[in-house]
């Protein structure tokens, strides 16, 4: 999971702390954000038959499975803060070499694909979407991570003491940003996947992730900090669904409480997972959620390499 590659002189690289050689957590988290990602791709508008309680229960399972693409943020931004590359440059050439890339063959195919489809003739719907990263299925969680990947590089190296700080401003950011966008609704496609796009939409769950990594190295908080996550997401889910119910729901991410829903989970979910596991019947699902996750699928290489494993 970890870059070894040593540091070049002079490079100051501050030394994530001792933890685990593998955040076993994240096996179990991964497997099910993938199914998370799979269930919205799914996902299609209720009946109009269909009843009040599976409605609210539809709108609940939305607020879980939006929390996913934060959750592979985070999980990035927290092993990033194992990276030893030998400066920018090489960091950036290992990221395009990973990431960059195969996005980009997967774009290509994707579009050859879109064109035969089509009769062969590229329409410029088509190109525009080929360059919005958009030409099929989302990919835009790779480009946003490219871009906090280099963006928040200096936070790799500044002192901790600093980076809290930074961790602050971008959840003013990232808060400020989805409560733009839930009292402002882009009103076209393109305003959509533009928002889709927007770095400071993604921004805190990258960089707390980063100073997780940074300064404890492991996703196993105290008790005390769980049990505060967990009232924190009971809270959110209540005032999702109140307000939800008064107002109409957020859309998608864009939703205060969906934000707030994600930021606790990152918290709660690893204690769920060793909570789990320390039961018999819970080492196995672990297990099949590893299965699901070697699913051979697009979908799962770009979630691979979002994680960087």
């Amino acid at each position: 999971a970890a870059v070894s590659t040593p540091a070049a002189p002079g490079i100051d690289v501050p030394s994530a702390p001792a933890g685990p050689t593998r955040i076993t957590e994240f096996d179990a988290l991964r497997g099910l954000a993938i199914v998370c990602v799979m269930y919205l791709h799914a996902y299609f508008g209720p009946w109009a038959t269909t009843p009040h309680r599976e409605l609210l229960a539809l709108h609940l399972l939305l607020l879980f499975a939006n929390s996913a693409v934060p959750l592979f943020l985070f999980m990035s931004g927290v092993l990033s803060a194992r990276d030893r590359s030998a400066g920018f440059p090489a960091l950036i050439e290992a990221r395009l070499t990973r990431l960059a890339i195969p996005l980009l063959f997967w774009l290509v195919a994707a579009l050859i694909f879109e064109v035969w489809r089509r009769g062969g003739t590229l329409t410029p719907d088509l190109f525009r979407s080929f360059l919005l990263f958009d030409i099929a299925g989302q990919f835009y969680y790779v480009v946003v991570l490219l871009i906090l990947t280099a963006a928040l590089y200096p936070a790799r190296h500044i002192a901790q003491r600093h980076l809290k700080w930074i961790v602050l401003a971008a959840f003013v950011a990232n808060l400020a940003m989805i409560g733009w966008y839930e009292g402002h609704r882009p009103t076209s496609g393109l305003a959509w996947t533009i928002a889709y796009r927007n770095p400071l939409v993604w921004v805190f769950s990258y960089t707390v992730g980063l100073y997780v990594g940074r300064t404890w190295g492991h996703v196993r908080f105290p008790r005390g900090a769980v049990a505060a996550a967990a009232a924190g997401m009971l809270a959110a889910a209540a005032v999702y669904v109140v307000t939800g119910e008064r107002r109409g729901y957020p859309e998608s991410y864009f939703g205060v409480t969906v934000f707030l829903f994600a930021v606790c989970s990152f918290v709660v979910y690893p204690a769920i997972v060793r909570a789990v596991e320390s039961m018999a019947p819970g080492r196995l699902a672990l297990r099949s959620e590893e299965h699901t996750s070697e699913l051979q699928s697009h979908l799962n290489l770009v979630c691979r390499l979002l994680l960087e494993k």
